[in-house]
């Protein structure tokens, strides 16, 4: 609750008396108050209820001193503060030797309110003990009424025994006791004070002659704690010297003490325990102040930066922006902007640090920056990822377009080319459609893998003979890395198949191969090996994640420079790359790592600076895959002269089905879009065995297609075909009851297989 003060102000600046005033409420003061600035109508407010007067030194009608003279003239009993903007050291201890009970400069508002409280109370001690002395004097009936009533407590004792003679009323409140229990013995008798303080009371009593505000802990005769403040002067009652005890209860005020120091400790252990950094400097911008938090997050002990300029750590080109920031905070901006930074950690590294700062007074007046500092790095290394992943979901999205049109231009290549052979005999023309097929193939593999690692696409998996990888990888080493690097093999024989996407694990190899290349400064060897790996149980558990089983072992190494040990733990990280800016994404050994581990298998890497470095991709072998490997196709089956409605958007992709289809023996109607599909599936409705159609159209889309022909004919079958994977899509067709989606671009087999499996089911559902 606030302090309610009956206040005259002295004053000609209205602004500088709401500034003090400001300051009072702040200390907890709920002033009334009335402000003059000429000696008349200073004199017309000055009465009883006033308790205190603040005046200015320097004012055009009136002086400090003058009103100083005209309150110990009419009422001396108040207090006057000077509070000025101008007043030298000279005029203020002038002003304390004349009675003033004390001086602050109007710069310094932030010790009013503790000087007001002590002023207070200092005034109330001594009109206290004044009104008792004077009751004293007047007479003996009016001392024992005014000593007795007095609401300080009082205590008499003899001097040379400190034997209580007398006490008051307050006295016994206070303490809690009755007048028996206390007169004719000692307050030490009484435990009201220990042994230590009451011989430092008697010994200081005894050189000075008086005992003046001496503070102690006490208690009552009930045991309550108290806190109280003593002052004891020698009088002489009937001649016999005796000392004159008043004692103040400061029991709250001690309390309230003994709360803010906790408060103070708290406050410090938040700032001990802050993940923030807290640094105060003073005005010529040392540190004077580090909170401990600095060690964790920039590896230097807090007193090691103590009396150091607060920019010594800091990056040099962002000296100028930070030392701006410091300024305004000293300026006492009230809406000061954060500023970012680099700053040197301990071991040499750059941290990114935001930091705001603002205007302080500590407790003697001195003016402070503190300045609050996060460690943003983490979070600037996130929002760095964040935006290369939407940069690189910009390039999918890019890429899915370009694949559905090369998908386009591939698709007729793939079912025209095996026609082409079958009607040429000439050994250079078949050589030539083979290589025109084989690089129609290679760049669907491109497509795929390029829609794999936009967009995640899951690619096929089946037997892969990893041999073949590892030469094909060879010769594309040697025809495009320098000459100066060169490639070797080593394969083991009876090398085991593995189940796998080929396209992923020819990435893999990719990545590793191009890494083993750049880390080769000149000269150099790479060497790809295959070999047969068994993981044993007890070697699984040491080193998880693992499995016990067959593996096959992919080594990629290079006599390079090697990776330092720091990084080690660090090159399987997201866009982690000690490569120049536009030389590396830092994906490669990340995708690697997924790749491998999406298999079911884990990456080893074992290097050494200046000595090269070895990856090793452990893959689980495929025990039974080699006969599926070797498995024979059987003879193909040809159609019955079934009639087929093939819908695509693409002319090349209509005419080339067509031609593949009829070879086939199999009748073709085509449709160049989902509304020419409806009227064409309306009329030859009970004709139609097979509906085989694209997915992405324009106008009315595959799947809009599909819907509209089961509710048509429910048991219709259907070959869907896309470009491109989406999820949501997929889960719609199997919710459709379409089974079959082949992936553009496909070969004339694989359409042909998806053909004769949904007819042969069509057959087997009519005869049900």
């Amino acid at each position: 609750m606030a302090q309610s003060l009956q206040l005259l102000i002295a004053e000609d600046n209205p602004a500088d008396a709401e500034l003090v005033i400001r300051a009072l409420r702040r200390s907890g003061f709920a002033p009334e108050w009335q402000r003059v600035d000429t000696e008349t109508d200073f004199i017309a407010s000055l009465n009883d209820g006033i308790e205190l007067v603040l005046s200015d030194f320097d004012m055009p009608q009136f002086t400090g001193f003058e009103a100083l003279q005209l309150v110990q003239d009419r009422k001396p009993d108040i207090p006057l503060i000077i509070v000025s903007g101008t007043i030298g050291e000279e005029v203020a201890v002038e002003a304390m030797r004349r009675g003033a009970a004390d001086y602050l400069l109007k710069d310094r508002l932030s010790r009013l309110g503790p000087a007001v409280k002590q002023t207070l109370a200092k005034s109330r001690l001594q009109r206290e003990r004044r009104q008792a002395l004077e009751a004293l004097r007047e007479s003996e009936e009016r001392f024992s009424l005014a000593y007795r009533s007095s609401p300080a407590p009082i205590a008499i004792s003899r001097r040379r025994d400190l034997v209580v003679l007398e006490i008051n009323d307050a006295f016994l409140r206070l303490f809690e006791c009755a007048r028996g229990d206390i007169v004719g013995h000692t307050l030490h008798d009484l435990d009201l004070v220990d042994t230590a303080t009451a011989s430092t009371l008697s010994r200081q009593l005894n050189e000075t002659g008086e005992v003046t505000g001496v503070e102690l802990a006490s208690r009552s005769r009930t045991g309550r704690p108290l806190y109280v403040s003593i002052s004891i002067r020698v009088m002489n009652l009937s001649g016999e010297p005796c000392a004159l005890s008043t004692v103040v209860d400061i029991t709250e005020r001690r309390q309230a003490e003994i709360a803010l120091r906790e408060s103070e400790e708290r406050f410090r252990g938040l700032i001990e325990h802050s993940t923030d950094v807290i640094t105060v400097t003073d005005s010529k911008g040392l540190i004077c102040f580090q909170s401990p938090s600095t060690q964790r997050v920039l590896g230097y002990q807090a007193e090691e930066l103590m009396g150091r300029s607060a920019l010594d750590l800091v990056a040099p080109e962002d000296v100028a922006k930070v030392g701006d920031g410091i300024e305004r905070a000293w300026a006492g901006c009230l809406d000061p902007l954060p500023v970012e930074y680099r700053i040197r950690h301990r071991d040499g590294t750059w941290r990114i640090f935001q930091s705001i700062g603002r205007s302080m007074t500590d407790s003697t007046g001195r003016q402070q920056v503190v300045i609050n500092s996060r460690d943003m790095t983490e979070t600037r290394k996130l929002e760095q990822q964040f935006l290369r992943a939407q940069r690189l979901e910009a390039i999918g999205t890019l890429s899915s377009g370009i694949a559905h049109d090369l998908n386009n231009i591939l698709a007729p290549m793939l079912m025209i080319t095996p026609l082409l052979k079958e009607k040429v005999s000439e050994r250079q023309d078949l050589e030539m459609l083979a290589m025109i097929e084989q690089g129609a193939r290679r760049g669907a593999n491109i497509i795929k893998q390029l829609l794999t690692f936009s967009r995640g696409i899951e690619g096929e998996r089946g037997p892969v003979q990893t041999r073949h990888l590892i030469k094909e990888m060879g010769e594309i080493m040697r025809e495009t890395f320098p000459r100066e690097i060169t490639v070797e093999e080593k394969i083991e024989p009876h090398l085991r198949p593995i189940t796998a996407d080929a396209t992923q694990i020819h990435q893999v190899l990719m990545n590793l191969c191009v890494n083993a290349r750049d880390a080769i400064s000149k000269a150099g060897r790479i060497t790809l090996a295959a070999r047969n790996v068994k993981i044993e149980k007890d070697e699984a558990s040491v080193q998880p994640p693992r499995v016990p089983g067959h593996y096959v072992c992919l080594t990629v190494a290079d006599t390079g420079e090697g990776i330092p040990a720091e990084n080690l733990d660090r090159i399987f990280e997201p866009f982690f790359t000690t490569k120049e800016l536009g030389k590396g994404t830092g994906l490669g050994l990340s995708t690697v790592l997924g790749i491998v581990k999406s298999h079911g298998g884990f990456v080893t890497v074992a290097s050494e600076p200046g000595r090269g470095t070895a990856f090793h991709v452990h893959l689980p072998a495929s025990m039974g895959a080699n006969a599926a490997m070797n498995r024979n196709e059987g003879p193909r089956q040809r159609g019955r002269q079934e009639l087929i409605l093939v819908v695509d958007d693409e002319e090349s992709i209509r005419r080339s089905l067509r031609l593949f289809l009829v070879r086939e023996n199999y009748r073709v109607l085509a449709a160049a879009d989902g509304h020419e599909a409806l009227t064409l599936f309306a009329t030859h409705q009970e004709e139609v065995a097979l509906v085989l159609t694209d997915l992405m159209m324009p106008g009315m889309n595959g799947v809009t297609l599909i819907r509209a022909l089961i509710a048509m004919a429910p048991r219709v079958r259907i070959v869907a075909a896309s470009g491109l994977h989406d999820q949501d899509r997929s889960e719609e067709l199997d919710a459709l009851g379409v089974k079959t989606v082949l992936v553009k671009p496909c070969g004339s087999a694989e359409i042909l297989e998806a053909v004769q499996r949904e007819l042969e089911q069509r057959a087997s559902d009519e005869r049900r």
